[in-house]
């Protein structure tokens, strides 16, 4: 029944169309006057008004959008607007499609309302013939078929149920043929179609010159203001200590103390650049694993929830984690959140590998509804729990042999030959025993499983994916090994892979940037320290932690020195190493140590590692 209401509406809106027709040909020959401009402009806005009632119609039959083809009218007066509409193409199909459809109309949705009539007036024939006068429908098919009398109309009765089904059967057909008509006539040409996807190929294009060309600057003026310029002042200090050597030692020493710490900054500013350009987490685990490491390092606690069926184009997941990033970074601006959830979530296409990627960031903040019964974001375990995670790793972790006895045994990891052969130089000249240097990830596994070092120092980027390969490898072997110290380095401080590392809790970990190698004295006993059983944690990565977790009320309880202290704990260092650092008593550590045990619900104990393990795991939340 709604195609027969359809049917009378779009009979009445082809006497509306003929009635617009004749305005826009009336103001048309009067443009030549003053009153013909604004006459024009105002029949154009109802033509095209008109036209897209019907393009809607037409789009509901057809299943499908039936577009605009019209060009954006410029700004200006009357006079040049009016041009700009003369110009159009698609006005002048408008105005054919006027035409066409007071006529197409009549054949199309008029003949089907028509067959509707003709069924209902049979049907009723006899009541016709009883109350009408009586020269009036006696003739129905001619002089030559009369009727005389009530009981012979009944004969035209049957010719209504023909009618009706003739209306049932074709109503659908010729609305469908009607929307074929409006497409043809209303949607853009091929053409059209061509010239606005050239446009706007042209606009993107332009765009994303544009976009470029202000990245390659930024990296430019990065590059010229950071990093080249701390390179040049490497190079004059390295220079000067040459020209010293001689007769200056003590001067020489200052000067390579400095040279050290201008390559660590130029290091941290080429290792933010690089992030800046794409993220290395991302082109490791891809936009699920990037994702989860943004949460991460999020200070407010964030959830993500993901729905992909495996690794997308580089370029979508690039855009889609700056996307995000952006968002992310905006509700922790603004909107003073509890918490925040990433969902992204990807829908095929049916029948093809394409499909609609679709991200949201919500939060629970300014401007979103707040439940009235929120769950328990952030809860923690009860301190007990942790005290039972610290057990175990002290219990699973191996007894290292003495060093006076033996050297360290060690196992290094690295596909870059020239940081490869510097790191054995560096542990042969130091006292470690160099059991084999590899240079990718199956080598790294066959070494750790042959000779059980006992400790491996390894990149996290290794051959043949070029990703987390070194991680993957070592985290693998400590599941066969349980307990067996490893040191991974990495270019770029990323919490998931710390978290990873000390996901087994069985200790004997250290997570170091690549750029601690500097400092050797310290470097060689970091990792003396795990191969010991300690943990030890990058300062960048302690610091990142505990920015992620100061938003807890536990760790807002801590005294500016209890941050330090425990930031120095997780570290791996001693008490006596932290009042070394801090230049205060070991008395003075061991009672801010007991604060801060006390204030995180964690048992104290004298066991240096295992206070670090168990403040970490509380870090790790």
């Amino acid at each position: 029944m709604s195609l027969l209401g359809w049917s009378l509406v779009l009979v009445l809106g082809a006497a509306l169309g003929f009635g617009l027709l004749t305005l826009w040909i009336t103001s048309v020959t009067v443009v030549v006057l003053w009153v013909g401009i604004p006459l024009t402009l105002l029949s154009t806005v109802l033509v095209r008004w008109f036209a897209d009632l019907h393009r809607q119609w037409a789009a509901d039959r057809l299943g499908e959008p039936v577009a605009r083809p019209y060009l954006p009218t410029p700004d200006g007066g009357w006079p040049m607007r009016l041009w700009a509409i003369l110009r159009d193409p698609a006005t002048w199909r408008d105005w054919a499609w006027l035409v066409a459809n007071s006529i197409t109309g009549w054949f199309t949705y008029g003949l089907s309302f028509l067959f509707f009539l003709c069924g209902v007036f049979y049907l009723s024939y006899p009541l016709l013939f009883a109350l009408t006068p009586p020269q009036v429908f006696r003739t129905p098919l001619g002089n030559g078929f009369r009727l005389h009398s009530v009981q012979e109309s009944f004969a035209m009765v049957p010719l209504g149920p023909v009618f009706l089904l003739l209306w049932y059967t074709t109503a659908e057909r010729l609305a469908h043929l009607n929307a074929l008509v409006i497409r043809s006539l209303l949607a853009p040409t091929a053409q059209a179609q061509l010239r606005a996807r050239v446009a706007q190929l042209a606009a993107s294009r332009a765009e994303t010159v544009d976009t470029q060309a202000g990245e390659l600057r930024r990296i430019e003026r990065d590059l010229h203001d950071g990093a080249q310029a701390r390179l040049v002042s490497l190079g004059m200090s390295l220079g000067l200590a040459e020209q010293l050597l001689p007769d200056d030692p003590q001067a020489v020493q200052q000067l390579l103390t400095e040279a050290r710490a201008s390559t660590s900054s130029a290091l941290a500013e080429l290792r933010d650049l690089v992030r800046g350009i794409h993220p290395p987490v991302l082109a490791d685990r891809g936009l699920d694993g990037a994702l989860q490491a943004l949460a991460l390092a999020n200070p407010i606690p964030t959830t993500v929830v993901t729905r992909l069926p495996g690794r997308l184009p580089a370029p979508v997941e690039s855009a889609a984690y700056f996307a995000v990033a952006e968002a992310l970074a905006n509700a922790i601006k603004h909107a003073q959140a509890r918490h925040i959830q990433i969902t992204v979530e990807f829908t095929p296409h049916p029948g093809t590998t394409a499909g609609l990627l679709t991200m949201r960031v919500s939060d629970d903040g300014r401007g979103a509804p707040v439940p009235t019964a929120a769950p328990a974001f952030g809860h923690r375990a009860p301190a007990g729990g942790l005290r039972r995670h610290a057990d175990r790793r002290q219990s699973a972790r191996r007894t290292h042999r003495d060093k006076d006895v033996a050297a360290v045994r060690i196992v290094i990891a690295e596909d870059l030959a020239l940081l490869r052969e510097g790191l054995i130089r560096i542990f042969q000249a130091n006292g470690f025993e160099v059991v084999d240097a590899v240079d990718n990830g199956p080598s790294l596994t066959r070494a750790l499983t042959t000779h059980r070092p006992d400790v491996a120092v390894v990149d996290v980027r290794l051959p043949p994916t070029f990703t987390d390969e070194g991680l993957r490898a070592v985290i693998d072997v400590r599941k066969r090994i349980p307990g067996l110290p490893i040191v991974v380095l990495s270019q770029y401080v990323e919490q998931l892979y710390a978290r990873e590392l000390m996901s087994d809790r069985a200790g004997a970990v250290g997570y170091l940037l690549k750029d601690r190698v500097l400092d050797v004295g310290q470097f060689v006993a970091g990792v003396r320290q795990v191969a010991a059983g300690s943990t030890v944690m990058d300062p960048d990565v302690v610091g990142a932690l505990l920015t992620h977790r100061s938003a807890d009320p536990l760790l807002r309880e801590l005294t500016p020195r209890e941050h330090e202290v425990l930031s120095l704990m997780a570290q791996g260092r001693s008490n006596a190493a932290i009042a070394g650092r801090m230049f205060v008593s070991e008395k003075t550590v061991s009672k801010h140590s007991y604060n801060i045990f006390t204030k995180l619900g964690l048992e104290p104990s004298e066991d240096d590692n295992r206070r670090i393990l168990a403040v970490l795991a509380y870090l790790e939340g």
